[in-house]
């Protein structure tokens, strides 16, 4: 098992907004302290990530971890796992089958990621917007909703939170998913019990994550 002692988490969006947020939630749930830094996507990112190179590490993209040995890993789905193995939770052990369906649903979860950012990104363009909230978001609604329901929940293994957990949450508990969350019973479930877990609440009821997501 590694050791996470005075893990630093680099990521480009503040707060817990984008593909930093499931981390920093998962960190947070865990009680594993670590240091936030945020980059500016303007003003930093190109220099810190020029830098990250010249010290010959060959993954130039956020968000990424540095642990207290220098080691450092990058990508929130290869960082989640990481995370979960060292900490030896969130992650089934001795089924291939349950490992197999949380990855399943991390990659989809992925794909929710891309299509919010493209709408959040371009909120000005009311063609964009409107794709999202009148296609986009109940197709990933009616999924996730279908996924959340496989193993009777409230998690997307059934009682046992996992690491795909924490992407879909950040999705699921912001706008503008739970303007129509009342459809969806299983998700509601499931946004429900995680905002619950006592890792959690300090930071879903935090000013931060107040931010996380814009509105659309």
């Amino acid at each position: 098992m590694s050791s996470i002692n005075n893990l630093k988490l680099h990521y480009i969006f503040p707060g817990y907004n984008g593909l930093g947020g499931p981390i920093r939630l998962l960190l947070e749930d865990a009680q594993v302290p670590y240091e936030w830094i945020h980059i500016d996507v303007a003003q930093t990112w190109p220099k810190t990530k020029q830098s990250w190179i010249d010290s010959g590490y060959p993954f130039d993209c956020a968000p990424m971890i540095k642990l207290e040995d220098g080691k450092q890993y990058s990508g929130a789905q290869p960082i989640l796992r990481f995370l979960s193995k060292s900490l030896g939770k969130y992650i089934p052990t001795n089924d291939i089958d349950l490992e197999t369906f949380v990855e399943t649903v991390s990659d989809y979860s992925c794909d929710w990621f891309k299509a919010y950012g493209m709408a959040a990104r371009n909120r000005d363009q009311k063609d964009i917007v409107d794709k999202y909230i009148q296609e986009q978001l109940p197709m990933y609604l009616q999924r996730f909703e279908r996924i959340y329901g496989v193993k009777q929940g409230p998690y997307a293994a059934g009682d046992e939170i996992t690491y795909c957990d924490f992407i879909v949450f950040v999705l699921a508990s912001r706008s503008p998913s739970t303007t129509q969350l009342k459809d969806y019973p299983n998700l509601s479930k499931f946004v429900e019990t995680m905002s619950a877990r006592p890792g959690l609440e300090n930071a879903v009821e935090s000013e931060d994550y107040a931010h996380t997501g814009i509105p659309l």
